[in-house]
């Protein structure tokens, strides 16, 4: 009888406490885990419908609006600013898909090739020496530069 009124009285003072002391430790990080993992879930998916909005924005332009636009006008051009708006949801291959393709029809032949001979020791031992090639003659940028 005396463990079936300290049970009573212990419920009652849970009662009493109110619900947010009632709850036992485990069931809160239980709770919170549980909203931690929906909001996972509804981020993953919001990003995943970002991308395919953005991967049919950018098969759009490329395939419909690309091809419209002049790659070579002037910078105040009506088109260039169009394509200055578009250009930061682009993705890098509807970007440098013209450019590719335009550098594609423009090959260049074995004879044309420039070729160069590079001192890279001579380099080298300048930079390690730390100083300043004023005449561009030892490092690697002026050897290039000179060429």
């Amino acid at each position: 009888a005396a463990a079936a009124v300290a049970a009573a009285e212990a419920g009652a003072s849970q009662q009493e406490a109110g619900p947010q002391e009632a709850t036992p430790q485990g069931a809160e990080l239980n709770l919170e885990a549980i909203v931690d993992q929906s909001f996972m879930k509804t981020l993953r998916h919001l990003l995943f419908s970002r991308f395919c909005v953005l991967c049919e924005f950018n098969r759009t332009v490329t395939q419909d609006f690309l091809q419209l636009l002049d790659p070579n006008a002037a910078p105040g051009d009506e088109q260039r600013q169009l394509l200055s708006a578009a250009k930061p949801r682009l993705f890098g291959s509807a970007r440098f898909g013209q450019l590719a393709e335009s550098l594609s029809r423009t090959a260049v032949s074995p004879e044309k090739r420039l070729r160069m001979t590079i001192n890279r020791k001579s380099a080298v031992m300048f930079r390690e020496n730390g100083r300043t090639d004023w005449e561009f003659r030892r490092t690697v940028f002026g050897q290039i530069l000179r060429a």
